[in-house]
């Protein structure tokens, strides 16, 4: 009886013993697929810590790109202002000129007794009026292009800035 118990003891030591090598062998395959999940999920780490690099560097880019289109657009309007009041200081000059020059021909003409004289200035006169009033015309023609102008680099600069904005998340993709 005491060498049943010694077998019956053996083999259950030898399969404890081969429990034990299942159990390591499970255990060994386990850390290797951990050590692989945990590789992977480093790169991947280090992937996206590149892209929130590339990210910022965008991002400091754009801020740099919209500071500086702020500044011309600053730059534009300034100028704009300023070619405008010069251009209305020119017409106002003008017109002024004008509106003298025509009364002056105006006196000289109402003065004349000469009939065929008066019909001449007559004449020059209704032409520098309708010169006066083509040149009002164009004025006013060429103030509202420049204002169309600065409107439309308003809305470039505008859609500029909402692509840009728009084509930085398409990086994650």
């Amino acid at each position: 009886m005491h060498q049943e118990q010694e077998i019956s003891a053996r083999l259950e030591v030898e399969q404890l013993h081969e429990n034990r090598k299942v159990l390591l062998a499970d255990q060994a395959k386990e850390k290797k697929q951990y050590e692989a999940e945990l590789a992977a999920a480093s790169t991947r780490h280090k992937e996206l810590e590149n892209i929130v690099k590339e990210l910022k560097g965008d991002l400091i880019v754009a801020e740099a790109r919209e500071k500086n289109s702020k500044r011309e657009l600053n730059k534009v309007l300034e100028v704009r202002s300023t070619v405008i009041e010069d251009l209305k200081v020119f017409i106002n000059l003008f017109c002024i000129m004008t509106v003298n020059r025509l009364q002056a021909n105006l006196d000289y003409v109402t003065s004349d007794d000469n009939s065929t004289k008066l019909v001449e200035r007559a004449r020059s006169l209704q032409k520098q009026l309708d010169a006066s009033r083509k040149f009002q015309v164009v004025k006013d023609i060429t103030i509202a292009d420049l204002e169309q102008e600065l409107e439309r680099r308003k809305s470039d600069q505008s859609l500029e800035e909402q692509l840009t904005f728009i084509s930085i998340p398409t990086v994650l993709g």
